[in-house]
């Protein structure tokens, strides 16, 4: 039986290896696609790849930047997985 859905590599942007937001080509409407997942009882993991950190071009970016005390950030956040206010940034 499928328990676990692992969305690998191409779920997100692509104008990076690392990505943060959704491609709304594929997924036009990213909160509908993962709800109707989880009701088929489905757990959903998204594959990340961090080492670029998080970018302008994230739909989160300022969010992130705020949450991270960084309100007048403009370019690329690290991202810290040892740093509770990164990890939440994105959320």
């Amino acid at each position: 039986p499928l328990d676990v859905l692992v969305l690998d590599m191409n779920w997100h942007t692509k104008d990076a290896w690392t990505g943060y937001s959704f491609d709304k080509t594929l997924f036009p409407d990213p909160a509908e696609a993962l709800g109707w997942l989880r009701s088929k009882g489905l757990a959903v993991a998204a594959n990340l790849h961090d080492a670029e950190g998080i970018n302008p071009w994230e739909e989160r970016h300022a969010a992130a930047a705020a949450a991270m005390g960084q309100p007048n950030a403009s370019g690329q956040l690290a991202l810290r997985l040892t740093s509770k206010e990164s990890v939440f940034a994105l959320e």
